[in-house]
């Protein structure tokens, strides 16, 4: 189990996916959001919060987010739902705060950020109510895997509802765990004159698969 060597408290995700009317956190609106606590390793699960966020009959939607949320359903919930987001707001934040009591709680999801940027005005500064400065950005595990020319585990299809969303990321980062314990360190291959002392590249190493019989590597000098 991993732990925060400053609090002695377990290191745990915090998965968060929301869906809102357009892309700018300053003029648009929360229409769900959902979080799960989960093991680093996204297997174990300690909790999860979900809400669909009244918004009333009139709002401003982009084209896209009205196609879309009218297709799932989530439009409908939305403006039929009553409370208000104040109310939404204050359970979210109830149980972000009463679960950082137990673990450090590391925001995870795709571009966690984008969701981080709406959640703000509901939860203020993060560092002040346990969530970890330290992220994980599904969206920058792709990257690396793509940088090393691993197999990218299939995402599944999504509604854009939160659930749906939250499953496809959750089980995508189990499986790129799973490609990334297979990867290994060789020495990297340089594209200068290899009797180049300056281009040996003594101390540089690239990832690849164990099973990368096409890939060429220097072997270590003895």
């Amino acid at each position: 189990m991993s732990e925060d060597s400053k609090t002695g408290k377990p290191d745990r995700l915090l998965w968060i996916d929301i869906e809102t009317t357009g892309l700018d956190p300053e003029q648009d609106r929360i229409l769900e959001v959902e979080m799960r606590v989960t093991d680093m390793d996204g297997t174990g699960e300690y909790g999860r919060f979900h809400a669909v966020v009244p918004c009333g009959e009139r709002l401003d939607i982009s084209k896209w987010a009205l196609a879309t949320h009218s297709a799932n359903g989530l439009l409908e919930a939305s403006t039929k739902i009553d409370g208000d987001e104040t109310h939404v707001a204050s359970k979210f934040f109830a149980f972000v705060k009463e679960t950082a009591r137990h673990a450090t709680l590391h925001p995870a999801g795709s571009s966690v950020h984008f969701d981080l940027a709406f959640l703000m005005p509901w939860i203020g500064n993060l560092l002040d109510h346990g969530i970890d400065h330290r992220w994980m950005d599904k969206s920058s595990v792709l990257m690396f895997l793509q940088a090393a020319k691993a197999p990218i585990p299939e995402t599944g299809d999504t509604d854009h509802r939160t659930r749906t969303c939250l499953d496809r990321d959750i089980a995508q980062y189990r499986k790129m765990l799973d490609v990334m314990m297979g990867l290994q360190c060789k020495p990297a291959v340089s594209d200068t004159d290899p009797t180049d002392p300056a281009g040996q590249l003594v101390n540089a190493y690239v990832f690849d698969l164990m099973t990368d019989d096409e890939v060429p590597y220097r072997k270590e000098e003895s």
